[in-house]
């Protein structure tokens, strides 16, 4: 009987993780060392919405501090540390070796759809992919982005901060991709351009975003009381925020810093020790002034 047991128990458990490889949706949060600082954010924030594969781009240095943690990789389900490309400036051709993984790699779940997120940024509301997957579905597309080409952008663009796609698509999308990559073209701009290209080339459909934000960082606009708004569709459904964007613009609009919630603080520099982490220990403003200054 106890062996009889432990065969159920051991059964569930791998029926409980074949399900959620196969389920509709596979998550793939693209990071590197510098947005540490907000990865295990992200991660928690995606986790109900389906399998995550983690893809990280390789720190070719100091291994010893510029790797996930432990309890970071304790919230993904797979993880791929690509090749390094630091030989290459900007973070497009990295971005590129990173969808081109990892599309490789989740095209052997049976799940219908991506999100990919970026390891900088976060979702507050992610029950609202249902109905981000609803947006999709009834106007028969095949990608959905956080931002989309308007009277801004001139040439074609896709936001690649965030977006959900088919993964069929997705795999037409990337091996377009790879043709401005491999040999490496820099006449198509930048990523997000590439991406509109790669809409454009290949016949994917893609549903326009309802609204945009106001700015592409999603981390310039901000109410009376500090609050980050305007941050279009993705923002209203998925409460989606720009992490990074938002530390780093906060500190030259002079607004209070993101809340304390989202930081991972063993990532924190020292002038952060000594100026947002004494706010948030005493509420004591003037540690936000000293912050402004740093």
């Amino acid at each position: 009987m106890e062996n009889d047991a432990w065969i159920k128990e051991r059964e569930e458990i791998t029926q409980k993780k074949v399900d959620r490889w196969n389920n509709d949706i596979n998550v793939l949060v693209s990071a590197y060392s510098g947005q540490l600082i907000f990865l295990k954010a992200c991660l928690e924030s995606v986790r109900s919405i389906g399998w995550i594969l983690l893809m990280y781009d390789n720190p070719s240095r100091r291994f010893d501090t510029h790797m996930p943690t432990p309890e970071m990789f304790k919230l993904v389900d797979q993880f791929f540390m690509k090749e390094p490309t630091s030989e290459i400036p900007g973070p497009a051709y990295p971005q590129f070796w990173q969808f081109r993984h990892g599309c490789d790699i989740l095209l052997g779940s049976e799940a219908p759809y991506i999100f990919v997120i970026g390891g900088d940024s976060v979702l507050e509301k992610p029950e609202g992919i249902v109905e981000i997957v609803k947006m999709l579905e009834q106007e028969k597309g095949d990608i959905i982005s956080c931002s989309t080409r308007n009277k801004i952008h001139g040439k074609p663009f896709v936001g690649s901060k965030s977006f959900l796609v088919k993964k069929l698509a997705f795999f037409k999308m990337v091996n377009f991709l790879e043709k401005g990559f491999v040999p490496l073209d820099h006449q198509y701009g930048s990523f997000e351009n590439r991406m509109g290209l790669a809409v454009q080339e290949t016949g994917v459909k893609e549903v326009k975003t309802p609204e945009n934000p106001s700015h592409d960082q999603f981390a310039y606009d901000y109410d009376s009381e500090g609050n980050c708004v305007n941050r279009g569709t993705w923002g209203k459904i998925l409460g989606y925020r720009h992490l990074a964007g938002e530390h780093k613009i906060r500190k030259i609009k002079k607004q209070k810093p993101i809340e304390q919630k989202y930081f991972d603080t063993k990532h924190l520099r020292k002038q952060d020790l000594e100026t947002m982490v004494k706010y948030w220990e005493t509420g004591d403003f003037k540690y936000v002034e000293k912050w402004w200054e740093t």
